[in-house]
């Protein structure tokens, strides 16, 4: 994953001096990764992610993906490997539950975006 759920929102702005004061987005992670075999080699990745919300209560937010609530994904894959090439096949299905956020940054009023996806790919090793 290069890009993940984050961020932190303003809950104190000082109009004079500009001086502001942040609260950290809690997000929760959980993955599991399988894999079997050399020559054929299987994989299963799955994970989890839930946006928590901030402990205060906050005006603004600033972030990836602030307007998520929670998000599934799944990956199966498998790959053949001889001694200078291998060949996979990997697919993706992942679910994100877009929503507004509220006071506490929990957002709320949810619905589901899933997005599919093939990859293929070839290796030369040398």
């Amino acid at each position: 994953m290069l890009n993940t759920l984050g961020g932190y929102g303003i809950y104190s702005a000082d109009a004079t001096t500009g001086e502001q004061k942040y609260a950290p987005l809690r997000i929760s992670h959980s993955w599991v990764n399988f894999a079997y075999g050399k020559q054929w080699r299987f994989n299963f990745l799955g994970g989890y992610v839930k946006n928590l919300g901030t402990v205060k209560q906050v005006t603004s937010l600033v972030g990836t993906g602030t307007n998520i609530d929670q998000l599934f994904s799944t990956v199966f894959g498998f790959s053949y490997s001889l001694p200078h090439f291998k060949f996979g096949a990997e697919y993706n299905w992942t679910t994100a539950w877009y929503g507004t956020p509220g006071v506490k940054a929990r957002v709320k009023q949810t619905h589901g975006v899933s997005n599919h996806r093939l990859m293929l790919t070839t290796q030369y090793i040398f």
